[in-house]
């Protein structure tokens, strides 16, 4: 069972720039609860969320989601930088989007408060449906693309992470304790903006494919 949601915020560095951001020296990292949680399932078809479009600029931010497969804390587990240890913690792999209220984070940030309202809010955490380990290491390597009404607007490689999700994980578990089935969302490549009701995107990676409306 799923205990929380784990975000990592500003792991590649095009997205730091393009918010006009430096580089943090450590993860950045915010929870979202699995009630905001929207998933499509092996059915297929196309995904209809909403969000509170009253409160302004609602964004998307396409990530590569994991899901654990333990738990993982400092006292049972060193921290790893070796890629090919991710597959011990997880059991699969898939897209995501990490929407956020921008107008709500950047007023949060500038008061120096906690950005909690900015990122948790109806259907802000959106996943496809999960692939395998085996089917996850085919593609792993592969780009990953988000298109906005039939246009590109986000590409992102895992070789692009400023830190690679092994040593997220295990940086992470020395924070505060993960549990199995926890979901694991890896960050996001340049290219953020916004959605409006009415407009349709496309999550693709590798075999992996499937569709989102804004209701």
């Amino acid at each position: 069972m799923m205990d929380k949601i784990i975000c990592v915020g500003k792991n590649y560095g095009a997205h730091a720039a393009e918010m006009s951001e430096p580089v943090p020296a450590e993860p950045v990292i915010f929870l979202k609860p699995p009630s905001v949680l929207r998933q499509m399932g092996d059915e297929g078809g196309v995904l209809e969320v909403t969000h509170p479009w009253d409160r302004g600029a609602v964004h998307y931010e396409c990530e590569i989601v994991l899901r654990l497969s333990r738990g993982v804390e400092t006292a049972s587990v060193p921290p790893s930088q070796r890629e090919e240890d991710l597959w011990n913690y997880i059991d699969g792999v898939t897209l995501g989007l990490d929407m956020t209220l921008r107008d709500v984070q950047a007023d949060l940030k500038k008061a120096g408060l906690p950005w909690t309202t900015g990122k948790v809010f109806n259907h802000s955490a959106i996943i496809g449906p999960w692939l395998s380990v085996t089917e996850g290491r085919k593609i792993w390597n592969e780009s990953f693309t988000f298109a906005l009404n039939g246009a590109v607007r986000q590409t992102g490689r895992t070789a692009d992470m400023m830190r690679q999700p092994c040593a997220l994980i295990t940086a992470v578990g020395g924070l505060f304790p993960l549990r199995a089935g926890d979901v694991f969302f890896t960050g996001t490549p340049a290219g953020v903006g916004a959605v409006a009701a009415g407009d349709g995107g496309v999550l693709q990676w590798g075999t992996l494919k499937y569709a989102v409306k804004w209701a």
